[in-house]
């Protein structure tokens, strides 16, 4: 079974060097349905985030991310999930 979630979301940099940086994102979305885990169409999330600059063009980033229906339905087992990112600036 698909699912779709559009999301926003806002960044915000707790730590900022030239090469190495980090912070927390917190937005707001919604999924196509409700789900098992999930029982709202409604989502809240939270990012946090850490990254190195490669060069001028390049970052690689490590993430965890935490998608929610703040306890607005019953179930709310949420969806947690950590990744790495490869960024390229224009």
């Amino acid at each position: 079974m698909n699912r779709f979630i559009a999301f926003l979301s806002l960044d915000v940099p707790i730590v900022h060097s030239e090469r190495v940086y980090g912070g927390i994102g917190i937005g707001t979305g919604v999924q196509h349905y409700p789900t098992e885990r999930v029982n709202s169409m409604f989502l809240i999330g939270v990012k946090w985030f850490g990254g190195v600059r490669i060069n001028d063009y390049w970052h690689i980033e490590l993430f965890l991310q935490h998608f929610s229906n703040a306890r607005t339905e019953r179930p709310n087992l949420s969806y947690n999930f950590w990744g790495i990112g490869v960024g390229r600036s224009f």
